[in-house]
């Protein structure tokens, strides 16, 4: 997302021990039983990047999107706890991490390009972009 390459620009070792501090947190907490505390500090963490980043507008976007995302919180809680997006998305932070502390640039973009949320009217597109998504991956939906 851009909070996290505006960071990385700005300050690279920041950014490196926000995300590695809310990663040990997370871990704590990455078991279908814990998925609500496990979304907060998700949407906290990427939060606190934004903040970070000292962009006023940033954060603003951010904090419309983790109000967005409240809206889908029981979908989301759905589907975390019925596959193993858990598991992914700490795969996912623990990569970005690794990249961010290899200085690698190339990835940390890779990483963070189509992450950015999209606006969903509905469950149902939330559904169908999951399953897309999916099938993209090659991943079973």
């Amino acid at each position: 997302e851009m909070g996290i390459r505006l960071l990385y620009e700005k300050d690279p070792v920041l950014l490196a021990e926000a995300i590695s501090e809310y990663v040990k947190k997370m871990k704590k907490v990455a078991t279908k039983d814990k998925v609500d505390e496990y979304l907060a500090l998700n949407e906290e963490m990427h939060l606190k990047i934004c903040e970070l980043c000292e962009n006023e507008f940033l954060c603003h976007i951010r904090q419309l999107i983790n109000a967005q995302l409240g809206r889908y919180r029981p979908l989301r809680f759905f589907l975390f706890t019925r596959s193993d997006a858990i598991k992914k998305s700490i795969k996912e932070d623990q990569a970005l991490l690794n990249a961010v502390k290899n200085k690698d640039k190339r990835k940390i973009d890779r990483l963070t390009r189509g992450r950015w949320i999209e606006f969903l009217a509905s469950e149902e597109e939330w559904l169908k972009h999951i399953k897309t998504k999916e099938k993209k991956a090659g991943t079973p939906a």
